[in-house]
């Protein structure tokens, strides 16, 4: 091949991306809607893919031999002009490569590496230091990813984990439990997918340490001629550190599934660490319901209410949680131990498989179960323990509610009491008012007579006598009349006067109490108010 059809290669480089994976023909899985997975695609490449930004890194791994000094060839992709020109120097390493042997008599491969992880923060000395956070879009755009995805001729299933990713508003309740494999109509090419999904600290403050973390990995692997183009969707450091150690200190990188060792356990590696933390949670909710006082709260007592019955639920629900996840990393063991027994039945006795892989894989699936035993017997713990804090918090509220109807039921007798004493004075008031009113009314129908005494006993009128045959010494001729005072009328004006004037003062008191009780009234009112 002449540099002419490099060129090609590299300008070429995913064309017709925009019909995959329609364009796939026969080489897909049977049974498999490749319309569905293209409009799939087109519908949430907006929650998936950048707009704009794009951040892959690119690793070339020759076979190590007297010339290449063994370390990884690292390139980082920005658009896809660059993408296309390191596709083309990675055809001119594996054209090189076909017509060489190496020592063991297989043909050397290169090793393609494709990462595409979310957006890393930069600190003020440039230096890689996390992820943002784990719900962002994939750091590449919708249309170079389609074109990679276009030219190695990757399987639709590995879109379904593609699918995993991408920017979500809440964490997924879907486990993603995939793993996928396919051998294309030549036999000679294998490709297998699937999604590690694992615990990391997330070094947050104040908050709960742990976070739920993924890794969607693919595999091509052409048995004639041994190369192998991977495409690990957001990778963690460690699987990366592991990875670049291996490619550079193995003198056989054309061990196809040897890798995917390095990935599963770097994923099972905080496991034990992340049961530990949940165990220390459920040991503090344990002392807490076992040595609660169960009568009532002293002064130093544990705190038992229902927020420790919410926390234990969602203790609960995070090893539900982790039990669902060991399931899905065991079934991607025994996915991967299957594939290695096909391949190892298809290239036998080829050095493309090594007893490492079984003897890894069967570690790993002891491993898996060892936690999720443990995860088990935690959340059987866990059960029992919500049960008895339940129990406690069911008791110490009835205990309550007892005290409280008992303070209620004496409250009442005392209002009772009260309300028997306020109808007695009642009563009593009202027998008093009837006797006031008596009272009043008598001495309403004396008022006359001392109105009629009072004038009678004053200056105002006097009485004479007078005899008509001008006898004094005889009274059986005496007559005798009143006679008004010259001043009378006056006291009749100012009798009058006053009436008028009393009666004013009363209405006009009257009216001023009445304004002062509604101000007042309105003024506590808008008090309360605010």
């Amino acid at each position: 091949m002449d540099s002419r059809e490099l060129v090609s290669i590299g300008s070429s480089l995913g064309d017709g991306w925009e019909s995959y994976p329609t364009q796939l023909g026969e080489n897909v899985p049977l049974g498999c809607d490749t319309e569905n997975v293209r409009t799939r695609l087109e519908k949430d490449k907006g929650r998936l893919f950048s707009p704009l930004e794009e951040y892959l890194e690119l690793w070339f791994a020759p076979e190590r031999n007297r010339t290449w000094p063994g370390h990884v060839e690292k390139h980082t992709i920005q658009d896809v002009t660059m993408l296309k020109n390191l596709w083309q120097k990675a055809r001119v390493t594996f054209i090189i490569g076909r017509h060489r042997k190496a020592r063991s008599g297989i043909l050397v491969s290169s090793f393609i590496f494709l990462a595409c992880f979310h957006r890393l923060r930069l600190t003020l000395s440039s230096s890689l230091v996390g992820q943002r956070h784990s719900w962002a879009r994939l750091q590449v755009t919708h249309e170079t990813f389609r074109r990679i995805l276009a030219f190695h001729k990757v399987f639709p299933p590995f879109c379904d984990i593609i699918h995993a990713y991408g920017q979500r508003v809440k964490e997924d309740s879907e486990t993603w439990d995939s793993f996928h494999r396919h051998v294309r109509t030549d036999c000679r090419q294998y490709e297998l997918c699937y999604d590690l999904r694992y615990f990391e600290r997330n070094g947050r403050a104040g908050e709960f340490p742990w976070s739920l973390r993924q890794t969607g990995v693919y595999q091509q692997l052409d048995l004639s001629t041994g190369r192998s183009v991977w495409i690990l969707l957001k990778p963690s450091d460690s699987m990366k550190k592991t990875l670049e150690e291996n490619l550079e200190s193995l003198a056989d990188n054309n061990l196809p599934l040897l890798h995917h060792t390095v990935f599963i356990a770097a994923s099972l590696r905080s496991w034990r660490d992340y049961l530990a933390h949940l165990d220390t949670e459920l040991q503090r909710l344990d002392e807490i319901s076992s040595f609660a006082n169960v009568e009532q709260k002293l002064e130093h007592d544990y705190s038992v209410d229902f927020s420790a019955c919410q926390t234990l639920e969602l203790l609960r629900r995070k090893l539900l949680k982790a039990l669902a996840l060991l399931d899905s990393t065991a079934n991607i063991v025994r996915g991967c131990k299957m594939h290695h027994k096909k391949l190892h039945a298809r290239t036998r006795p080829s050095s493309m498989v090594d007893d490492r892989v079984i003897s890894a894989l069967d570690g790993y699936a002891f491993q898996i179960n060892y936690y999720r035993s443990r995860a088990s017997t935690l959340l059987q713990r866990c059960s029992g323990t919500a049960s008895l804090l339940s129990n406690i918090v069911e008791y110490r509220n009835a205990k309550s509610i007892a005290h409280t109807t008992q303070a209620s039921y004496e409250t009442l007798q005392a209002m009772k009491t009260v309300a028997h004493e306020t109808e007695r004075e009642n009563r009593i008031g009202q027998k008093n008012a009837v006797t006031v009113k008596a009272l009043t009314f008598i001495a309403t129908m004396y008022l006359p007579a001392s109105l009629i005494a009072s004038i009678f006993s004053s200056n105002l009128i006097s009485v004479a006598q007078k005899s008509e045959n001008n006898n004094k010494t005889s009274t059986s001729d005496t007559q005798t009349y009143f006679i008004l005072a010259s001043e009378f009328w006056k006291f009749i004006v100012v009798t009058v006067a006053l009436m008028v004037i009393t009666f004013a003062l009363t209405f006009s008191l009257e009216r001023i109490l009445l304004r002062s009780m509604k101000r007042e009234g309105s003024e506590g009112f808008s008090k309360n108010w605010v």
